[in-house]
């Protein structure tokens, strides 16, 4: 059993109270900047109860910036990352004790920095319905034909995606045409990738959101289906967190299956996008 778990909101926000001390006890908590996100910008109820839930002592989690490190330290130096607590930050802290009320306001800083994420959340709201925009091209026929035969084909671009042989090639294939990012040239424990596992977990986000709008997902787009899209956004970064370290705290059934998907490559429920 690995000693840290990524936590995400569902799990911090609907896990029974015992389970959560329990885990909180036997495990280390790995808070990411995207679950981080999520809690300073959500209701001012939700977010003082999700904190009052967190461990009340010092350093009460393990805490970890956001997966763009683990992937420029794999540009920079040219080999896997490691696992997100390997990459942890590692100094003194107590959550701010007005993060458990409901009048509290954030400092100017903090919302510096939460106008700085929400432009990069932005930037991958638009990359994921980019990708979605991909996925037939990529696995033809999954919004056309028998049930039977559609159900296959989605069930096979699920698996296919987790496959190794596959996801190697097509990273060698986007990293090859790809000249605006400098992709680092992996030969290796491919699994053991950031590049590897975050490609992976946006297309599957990605395969799930074309079948969910029948390939239409920026025809329909609207302000409600732009707040989904962010909530996916940060989903996937804590989903590849999740698979990266081995371990993930969650109560959304996409996430769970997902997970044991990208970890065993066998698809549980085959032919349907995950509710």
């Amino acid at each position: 059993m690995n000693e840290y778990i990524v936590l995400d909101k569902s799990y911090l926000q609907g896990a029974p109270g015992d389970e959560l001390r329990t885990l909180a006890e036997t495990r280390r908590l790995l808070v990411s900047a995207a679950l981080f996100y999520e809690l300073l910008t959500t209701s001012p109820e939700v977010r003082r109860k999700c904190f009052r839930r967190l461990p009340q002592i010092r350093n009460p989690v393990v805490l970890f910036e956001h997966i763009g490190v683990l992937l420029r330290r794999e540009v920079d130096t040219g080999s896997p990352a490691g696992r997100p607590s390997e990459n942890s930050l590692d100094f003194p802290f107590e959550f701010n004790r007005g993060l458990v009320t409901d009048s509290y306001s954030l400092p100017e800083e903090a919302l510096r920095v939460l106008k700085e994420q929400t432009a990069d959340v932005e930037g991958d709201i638009d990359r994921l319905i980019a990708y979605s925009e991909t996925i037939g091209q990529l696995f033809p026929g999954l919004l056309m034909g028998t049930a039977t035969t559609v159900c296959e084909l989605r069930r096979d671009a699920y698996a296919t995606i987790c496959d190794l042989s596959w996801i190697r090639q097509f990273y060698e294939d986007i990293s090859t045409n790809e000249s605006d990012y400098p992709f680092p040239r992996i030969h290796h424990a491919h699994f053991s990738w950031t590049h590897i596992r975050w490609l992976q977990v946006n297309l599957l986000f990605a395969l799930d959101l074309h079948i969910r709008h029948a390939g239409r997902l920026r025809r329909n787009l609207t302000t409600d289906l732009r707040v989904r899209l962010e909530h996916d956004v940060h989903d996937a970064q804590i989903l590849a967190l999740g698979v990266l370290e081995g371990e993930l705290a969650t109560r959304e059934s996409k996430l769970q299956k997902w997970h044991l998907l990208l970890q065993s490559g066998d698809v549980e429920q085959p032919g349907h996008a995950a509710d």
